[in-house]
């Protein structure tokens, strides 16, 4: 086999090399598009790195209250003391004199820091501590016009050295306090109090709506000669003109309740009841659950070096810094993973692996077997193959062998109970456990879904009750190996000699997948899937009326895909005519073609109130087999223009994923559409653990219907490193999930999109 440009695609041929035509389409070939005017240029960006000071051993007092940089160096002041951070140790140190104070706000008063607690504001160095204390709690303090503002729940004070402290405004309860030309600015339940210091009475306070977003106001900042207004709703930055006000709302903020402020020249930092979000020139940032902070509700905030984010919360503090990468780099990361902690009994790719401490996410690795354990392993077969084709590094070639063999016991170990009891070979196991897995391996033995074997002097047990999800992975790898890794024809038999076992058992099944019972599975059945369009007026009296339903609602369009690429692919590798013809019956006779154009009645994909996520992921598996392998040329204008509606459904969603799947078999125009693949993978989190996500606080999205599920979900989907950690069969527009962050999904879904737009062209 070897391959030609035809246009836009590539294939391996027979008569496009100009040897003689078959008198059939010839099954050698296949079809790639890799000539896009739509496409991306890796080059480095900067990412996110969050680092969690939550454990005492790196902040000995974890209850984070106020933050502050003096002299360079960042101060934490805690519940009992202030903390001092030490760049090289990376950690925190208690500051001497600052011992048994509980913090509420830091200031700086020349080269002396300022600590104000409770009850006391203390200042700290040369010529020594001094210190003042208060009847009303202390909520407070700035620094101005050579004196200290202390905001205590009974009024205003200030505080010039040497001297005692005087009030200038009482009866107001302050939340805090800033300085700005000769104003002192008081935050208050009622807006912002002003007082002036050079006539010494108050002036004309904000107020909404003129002033401010509302006047529940609970935190100020100054920024070159800016006040910023922290309050419920929103926002203020007030300078002399017209107020800027900004809301929590759709093209505002994630959400309001602002628990503190920082400024710097290109950023605003805010802290919320629920998060923080920094507001750059370029892109606003939602921080929240454990993937960024380590408690929701966010006490003070500060901006570091190069835009380092400092967060403070009860349980510790949080710096967001940058680093520079490319997505060759991330995609080396996450390949460096799997190898770290996401190989199971020496083959399968586990999908989703448990951690024994959530706090230690590269140690205590916790394998166990999952029903879809075939179909996530041949999700990352096919990048590797094409990684492997792309660049001929062998490590990419004997991580996909390695996987293969492992794959290659799905099929042969039920083989031998099938042929034990006198039945045929070609059944797909969900999943295999082995004897050496402990537990794993122990748990099955009372469970009649599992059936043990042995095979090559070791115990196992393969899992029965196998779904049309795993049979949508393996007609996805297995032919890619074929093409673009196996490196002799041996190693294609391998694959060929099996993949012929598998689809003889489909079609002598009628195309339902049979179990060691002799009946079929809960969810393996590809049969009548055209019953809508075959009987549209009478298909209840024809067939079931679920499978009617099914059809016309998106089952029809899904399964419909699957089998005829089954076929297609089966046809290819063995090269033997039947399998055309089998599908050939499918798609014309029985229909199977007119399934593939997406209609509005195919609700999994077109009600955001049925759509059905799964079906999606398994849709792009039959899109990708069915474009490679569909040799005749009208039927792939019908293909490409399903897929093409399909994607507008997904674009939305910004997956690279769907965008590299329409790039094998459609030239990309859409710069946008590639923009916004490219935007997911930069944005895409490093840290893979499962962190609850519950972004019901979020304010910056419409609702949508309940989903399938009759939960609550948005309009539009947040950026990836703000929802759940998620592969390709779950909703992105889900308002929560996640978990407690013990287990952490392997990074398949971004390097099956990465590794396939690589391929194909879009990413150079």
């Amino acid at each position: 086999m070897r391959s030609v440009s035809l246009g836009l695609f590539s294939c391996a041929i027979a008569a496009a090399c100009g040897e003689d035509t078959p008198a059939g389409p010839d099954h050698t070939q296949f079809f790639e598009t890799k000539a896009h005017t739509a496409k991306h240029t890796d080059a480095q960006f900067m990412f996110e790195v969050p680092t969690l000071f939550r454990t005492t051993d790196v902040l000995s007092e974890l209850d984070a209250r106020a933050l502050r940089f003096v002299g360079g160096k960042l101060h934490v002041g805690t519940s009992s003391s202030v903390q001092v951070f030490d760049k090289d140790l990376q950690k925190f140190a208690p500051l001497a004199g600052a011992q048994g104070i509980a913090v509420v706000d830091l200031a700086e008063l020349g080269d002396r820091l300022v600590v104000a607690g409770e009850r006391e504001v203390r200042v700290l160095g040369a010529p020594g501590a001094q210190s003042a204390t208060f009847m009303a709690r202390v909520t407070s303090v700035d620094v101005g016009d050579g004196a200290m503002w202390i905001g205590t729940l009974g009024g205003l004070w200030r505080w010039q050295l040497p001297g005692m402290p005087v009030k200038v405004v009482d009866q107001v309860e302050v939340r805090d306090v800033a300085v700005l030309d000769g104003i002192v600015n008081a935050a208050s339940a009622a807006g912002v109090v002003r007082y002036s210091i050079s006539t010494s009475t108050t002036v004309a306070p904000y107020r909404a709506p003129a002033d401010l977003a509302d006047d529940d106001v609970s935190a100020l900042a100054v920024s070159f000669g800016t006040l910023i207004v922290g309050s419920r709703t929103g926002i203020s930055s007030l300078s002399g003109g017209p107020p800027m006000i900004t809301r929590a709302g759709p093209g505002g903020l994630p959400t309001g309740d602002v628990t503190a402020i920082a400024t710097s020249a290109d950023l605003v930092l805010l802290g919320h009841a629920v998060g923080a979000t920094a507001i750059g020139a370029a892109k606003t940032d939602h921080y929240h659950s454990r993937r960024w902070i380590p408690a929701e509700r966010v006490t003070a905030v500060a901006i570091g070096e190069q835009g380092a984010r400092w967060i403070a919360t009860s349980a510790g503090v949080a710096r967001i810094a940058f680093s520079a990468t490319t997505l060759a780099d991330r995609a080396k990361r996450f390949e460096d993973l799997i190898t770290l902690r996401h190989w199971r009994m020496d083959g399968f790719v586990d999908d989703d692996t448990n951690l024994d401490d959530a706090n230690k996410p590269l140690e205590g690795f916790l394998h166990d077997d999952k029903d879809n354990d075939g179909l996530w392993t041949q999700m990352q077969i096919g990048p590797w193959c094409m990684a492997y084709a792309r660049t001929k590094d062998e490590q990419y070639y004997q991580r996909a062998r390695k996987a293969l063999d492992t794959m290659f016991m799905l099929i042969d170990l039920p083989a031998i109970t099938f042929e034990g009891m006198g039945k045929k070979r070609g059944y797909i196991a969900r999943s295999l456990v082995r004897e050496d897995e402990g537990e794993v391996y122990e748990s099955k033995k009372t469970n009649p879904q599992w059936i043990p074997v042995e095979y090559q002097g070791k115990k196992y047990f393969w899992k029965s009750d196998t779904s049309s999800d795993e049979y949508a992975g393996h007609f996805y790898g297995y032919p890619l190996f074929y093409d673009l890794c196996a490196k002799d024809e041996a190693e294609k038999k391998e694959i060929s000699d099996r993949m012929r076992q598998v689809a003889d058992y489909l079609i002598d099944g009628g195309y339902l997948l049979l179990d060691l019972d002799g009946l079929g599975t809960t969810h393996g059945h590809w049969k009548d899937e055209a019953a809508a369009i075959i009987a549209p007026n009478d298909c209840a009296e024809r067939f079931p009326i679920e499978l009617c339903l099914s059809s016309l609602g998106g089952g029809g369009w899904l399964n419909g895909m699957e089998i005829l690429g089954h076929l297609l692919s089966t046809w290819h590798m063995t090269g033997d005519q039947k399998y055309y013809d089998a599908y050939e019956d499918l798609y014309t006779r029985q229909r199977y073609g007119d399934m593939i154009p997406l209609r509005d009645s195919t609700v999994t994909v077109t009600d955001p109130a049925i759509a059905n996520h799964s079906d999606h992921e398994l849709a792009l598996l039959a899109y990708s087999t069915l474009l490679r392998y569909e040799p005749n040329a009208d039927r792939r204008e019908r293909l490409k223009k399903s897929i093409v509606d399909f994607q507008k459904y997904e674009t939305r969603e910004r997956n690279p994923w769907s965008v590299s799947v329409v790039s094998s078999g459609v030239a990309l125009t859409d710069q946008a559409e590639v923009d916004a693949a490219i935007q997911t993978l930069r944005e895409w989190p490093e840290d893979w653990r499962s962190w609850s996500v519950d972004n019901a606080h979020r304010k910056d999205a419409g609702d949508w219907p309940l989903d399938r599920h009759g939960r609550a979900q948005f309009d539009v989907v947040f950026p990836y490193d703000e929802i759940k950690t998620m592969k390709w069969n779950t909703n992105p527009y889900s308002v929560t999930g996640g978990g407690s962050g013990k287990s952490a999904l392997a990074p398949t879904p971004w390097l099956i999109a990465y590794h396939t737009l690589r391929y194909h062209r879009v990413i150079e």
